[in-house]
């Protein structure tokens, strides 16, 4: 019965560690940042690559854990609450933040998208553009160019420059809708900040208004789809 009790003992370890190096993404993970208790995923630590938290929870770097069994990280709690927060939405809020202080602690932890949008906030304080700050290029839709009769080549199709106008912006969580006067095109946010096209409907008339509303369905990354 002994024997049979450390071998159960045994394997349940190694399972553990299995777990914890190839675990399932919905593992629950707790961190303890600065005495205050964090419980996230590893769904949420580990979609950005190389980051102090992939190094982490894959024992590449050496870690502490504290009398409850969450990993002891010595950092500012108020600071990586809104790291934390950035990789459940993928989105940052500044109000009240020290941003150097955010930009210090987000390179700490090598979360690379939150360093680029944290630069970029600073970079207003040099700016010689007043308000104005370019964020990303928004490419045409493609309905609306075409390839000249030389191979590899593109040109417009309209050569008037008041087809390529935009007339309306709207966005909706990561989504954003842009108003031309042949067209309305949907583009996404990516994971770096750039905007992907996902659709474009061609229009008989230009749109006086629009609306626009995006919904986020759910797919599990453990189950494979045909």
């Amino acid at each position: 019965e002994a024997d049979g009790k450390q071998w159960y003992q045994t394997q349940s370890t190694v399972s553990s560690g299995i777990n914890a190096e190839y675990g399932g993404t919905n593992e629950i993970v707790k961190l303890n940042v600065g005495g205050r208790l964090f419980t996230t995923s590893r769904t949420t630590l580990i979609w950005i690559n190389d980051t102090y938290f992939t190094g982490l929870l894959s024992n590449r770097i050496p870690s502490v854990l504290d009398e409850n069994g969450a990993f002891f990280i010595d950092r500012d709690p108020d600071l990586f609450s809104v790291i934390l927060n950035f990789l459940r939405t993928k989105n940052v809020n500044l109000d009240g933040v020290n941003v150097r202080a955010l930009l210090h602690e987000a390179e700490y932890f090598g979360i690379q998208p939150l360093i680029r949008r944290i630069s970029v906030c600073l970079s207003l304080d040099q700016c010689n553009c007043g308000s104005l700050l370019f964020h990303a290029l928004l490419p045409p839709p493609p309905q609306l160019l075409s390839r000249d009769s030389s191979p590899g080549v593109i040109r417009r199709r309209h050569k008037d420059p008041r087809r390529m106008q935009v007339n309306h912006v709207i966005g909706s969580h990561n989504y954003i809708a842009v108003g031309y006067p042949a067209a309305i095109a949907c583009y996404k946010l990516g994971e770096f900040s750039e905007w992907r096209p996902i659709f474009t409907t061609r229009l008989e008339h230009s749109a006086d208004l629009m609306a626009f509303n995006s919904r986020y369905l759910y797919q599990d990354p453990t189950v494979r789809r045909c």
